[in-house]
């Protein structure tokens, strides 16, 4: 994209509209969102580093066994992302 185009587009307000039967205030709501699309894009990356994002099976017993492995691979592939941020920080993570 050229430079004048995207002076134009980052120079144009956005909009969002949300409906919530929960969430009252807009800035917890707008908050809310973006941890949820972080969280999602976070969960599809580690699904395309797993390469799962087509399931070539045979029976359900076999769809079944790939993803518990894949969930316990994303789990653990989290807990080191997150272990070694807590280390490059230089704090210590919470206790459970």
């Amino acid at each position: 994209m050229s430079k004048p185009i995207r002076s134009i587009i980052s120079s144009l307000p956005g909009y969002f509209t949300w409906l919530s039967n929960e969430v009252k205030d807009p800035f917890e709501a707008l908050s809310l969102y973006r941890s949820k699309d972080i969280v999602e894009k976070a969960f599809g990356n580690r699904k395309e580093r797993l390469n799962f994002r087509r399931l070539p099976i045979s029976s359900e017993l076999s769809l079944n066994g790939k993803l518990f492995v894949a969930f316990i691979a994303l789990i653990y592939l989290s807990y080191v992302k997150q272990k070694h941020l807590y280390q490059a920080l230089g704090v210590e993570p919470p206790s459970l």
